[in-house]
């Protein structure tokens, strides 16, 4: 009569805990990829900010979605969008739409010219001082074109806006936010806004990274 030597103690169950970890880390790559897929087919695109011009509303490192804007009528004032500038990709809030009067301030200083944007309510006083005095800065009346919008960022001291590009062409705009805040990549600490900020025109950018194009 053959003996049986009996099979080593767990040698049965290893092949099995190595087919059950492929086949989760199949699943996760599958779902992972569908996600994806999902993204990228959608009329949504993921974004995320780089600087602080638009604080405290987005801060570098927050993800957020954008959806695509069919023409003039789907913006309005203060919407929140996506412009190509310069060969740059910023972040702005909608200040006014094509038609709309906005006015500036204009200065200059060490040679640069600077503009600020003043609420129409301030306007008859800085009008009726100018009258009286005659000096400092001018104020101006700009009419932004048709199809064209006139952006600022939320930190306007922070900010390269349509105060040093003018009034940007509908055709610039990417996409509108539609989510805000999904995530954040990075805290929002000073190192991390200092590194997002070293990649900003003139330390005044609000760039957003946008993957998968617009």
């Amino acid at each position: 009569m053959l003996g049986l030597s009996p099979a080593p103690e767990g040698s049965g169950s290893m092949p099995v805990e190595g087919a059950c970890r492929i086949e989760r880390t199949r699943t996760i790559v599958f779902l992972a990829m569908c996600v994806l897929i999902g993204i990228l087919a959608s009329p949504m695109r993921p974004g995320v900010v780089l600087g602080e011009s638009m604080a405290p509303t987005f801060h570098s490192g927050q993800v957020f979605l954008t959806s695509r804007v069919a023409g003039r009528e789907a913006l309005q004032k203060g919407d929140v969008v996506l412009l190509a500038v310069d060969d740059q990709v910023f972040l702005k809030r909608v200040f006014a739409l094509g038609g709309e009067s906005v006015w500036l301030l204009e200065s200059v200083h060490h040679g640069q010219r600077l503009q600020e944007v003043v609420p129409a309510r301030q306007v008859p006083l800085l009008l009726r001082s100018k009258s009286r005095y005659g000096e400092g800065p001018q104020l101006v009346r700009l009419t932004v074109p048709e199809r064209h919008v006139y952006v600022l960022g939320d930190s306007s001291t922070n900010s390269y806006d349509s105060r040093h590009f003018g009034p940007v062409p509908l055709d610039a705009v990417r996409g509108r936010v539609v989510v805000s805040r999904l995530f954040h990549l990075w805290a929002p600490d000073a190192e991390s806004t200092s590194v997002a900020m070293a990649r900003e025109r003139g330390r005044r950018g609000g760039l957003a990274v946008t993957p998968g194009g617009p």
